[in-house]
């Protein structure tokens, strides 16, 4: 896995290559939480770019995918199972996700600008949660990508702030 700026986590945490299972079922839980998050934000940013035609949705959907394979990287140095996660778009095996996936592209269905207070209702989310998850674990590693993530999640609510206003 590589940091934004191109180095592995082996070059910026040597001390964190080497990795005991995860077996902290809370812990389990919260990564496999946050893989189906950023594969929903990725299913919406990609339905609403086939809806509307904006890069930003295009850009972003793209980068959500980065941070979905990056928590699925950690998740098997983890030796935590990911294979159950659908690649089909929309579809979830978390109800809560499913059910706000639905709910999302519903709401952002009724315009351009709706579209883009969805993707800031998204980001706004995925930020309470990383947050949330940052101060709950005490697993170095996924502290480490759960704050890269939260880094990428701010830009990305950033920039449907600025195309929204």
């Amino acid at each position: 896995m590589k940091t934004q700026h191109g180095q592995t986590i082996e070059h910026v945490a040597p001390a964190l290559v080497v990795v005991e299972p995860l077996t902290d079922t809370e812990a389990i839980a919260s990564l496999l939480y946050m893989v189906e998050e950023e594969k929903m934000a990725m299913d919406v940013y990609e339905t609403l770019y086939a809806q509307t035609g904006l890069a930003i949705f295009d850009k972003i959907a793209s980068s959500e995918e980065k941070h979905m394979d990056a928590l699925i990287n950690v998740a098997t140095k983890l030796g935590v199972d990911t294979s159950f996660i659908s690649t089909e778009i929309g579809l979830f095996t978390n109800e809560t996700i499913s059910s706000l996936y639905t709910d999302l592209i519903s709401q952002a269905s009724s315009s351009t600008d709706a579209a883009l207070a969805v993707g800031v209702l998204i980001e706004q989310t995925d930020i309470a949660d990383l947050q949330s998850t940052i101060a709950e674990t005490d697993v170095a590693l996924l502290g480490l990508v759960y704050s890269h993530l939260l880094n990428g999640s701010e830009h990305h609510l950033s920039a449907f702030e600025y195309t929204l206003a």
